[in-house]
């Protein structure tokens, strides 16, 4: 088990609380329509990419906790892109549906299927498989503040470290090499673009780093261990 997974001990893809909701989404499903996007992951700690999924409604709110909108039924079409940087460069067509009463998405193409659940907030996350395995994601509802960073981290551990910014905040997924279970990637950002993640429960940071243009550089220190190391990212997969 990877040294950094083994010692946040998270699986929890949609740890945290996701981002507040946009305003912009009053409509019903009968039109228009809703984009999220995000990071894919792969279990081996190697595979990555960005992953851009759609709805043809334009408020998938509907029938979610708390939305205080009657429950829609009913699977409504549902369309994605996968662009994996790592570890060959492909762009993978989705086309699936969208489950209104469970809020559920399923999309496949070029032998991968992406399956997951909004909810009700910002955020649309799950799993992949694929031919040789699979993976995770996590996609935020698509705005003008959100930017996407694909990365490595290296030290006591090694793996793939990827995360959404968007509305000063930070959500993403690290996996380690060792195929150990993921950890998530939960912090903040200031307006000079430095970013703190923390432990589980959200007081103790164990990751810092800074925005500069469209890369990001930073380092990574358990708590309470000897284990650290640094990591860095990109928006080449946005």
């Amino acid at each position: 088990m990877g040294r950094l997974s083994r010692t946040l001990v998270l699986l929890a893809i949609s740890a945290g609380a996701s981002c507040s909701p946009p305003t912009g989404n009053t409509g019903t499903s009968g039109g228009g329509s809703t984009t999220w996007v995000g990071i894919a992951l792969g279990t081996d700690g190697i595979e990555s990419g960005s992953l851009t999924l759609k709805t043809l409604t334009a408020n998938p709110r509907i029938g979610s906790p708390g939305s205080g909108i009657a429950l829609a039924s009913g699977t409504i079409a549902a369309s994605g892109t996968y662009l994996r940087t790592s570890p060959t460069a492909d762009t993978i067509a989705l086309d699936g549906g969208y489950d209104q009463s469970g809020n559920q998405i399923n999309v496949s193409g070029g032998g991968y299927t992406f399956t997951g659940t909004f909810d009700g907030g910002s955020r649309l996350s799950g799993t992949f498989t694929n031919t040789v395995g699979g993976g995770y994601f996590l996609t935020e509802e698509e705005g003008a503040t959100v930017r996407v960073f694909c990365g490595t981290y290296i030290g006591d551990d090694n793996g793939t470290w990827s995360f959404v910014v968007t509305n000063l905040e930070a959500h993403g997924i690290a996996q380690s090499t060792s195929g150990s279970a993921p950890t998530a990637l939960n912090g903040t950002v200031d307006l000079t673009g430095h970013i703190i993640f923390y432990m589980p429960g959200g007081v103790i940071p164990f990751a810092a780093g800074d925005i500069t243009g469209t890369v990001v550089t930073g380092d990574w220190a358990i708590p309470g261990t000897a284990d650290s190391g640094t990591w860095r990212g990109d928006t080449s997969c946005d």
